[in-house]
């Protein structure tokens, strides 16, 4: 009879045990359902405003670099830009023979493309 008790004893606990998880889990998802929607809405709005004024001003900072880089004027051959083609058909550079860089300017890519099209015409 002991044991039966015991064993009916270590039953309830882990029936309680279990019990309380699953109202545990039933709250925490209540308290998501209902409360963090709405915050969530606002993070997403204010993510998108940052978003479209940081395109905006990246848009902004293109335009003004496209319209200096258009500016500028790149040469016309390749020996203008310090490059000529060795005996084996490989561009290197005149005075160091070193090949072709595409980054001339770090941290500018759009310059570095606008040359390398330059070069390529």
């Amino acid at each position: 009879m002991k044991i039966y008790i015991t064993n009916l004893s270590l039953l309830f606990k882990v029936l309680r045990l279990a019990l309380t998880l699953c109202l545990s889990l039933w709250i925490y998802k209540f308290w998501i359902a209902t409360f963090s929607f709405n915050s969530m809405d606002d993070i997403q709005s204010l993510k998108t405003e940052d978003k479209s004024t940081a395109q905006d001003n990246l848009i902004q900072t293109e335009d003004d670099t496209s319209s200096q880089i258009n500016q500028e004027d790149f040469p016309d051959s390749f020996e203008g830009f310090g490059y000529r083609f060795n005996e084996f058909g490989q561009l290197r550079h005149i005075t160091t023979g070193e090949p072709f860089e595409f980054n001339q300017k770090k941290d500018d890519h759009l310059y570095n493309q606008k040359r390398y099209e330059a070069l390529g015409e």
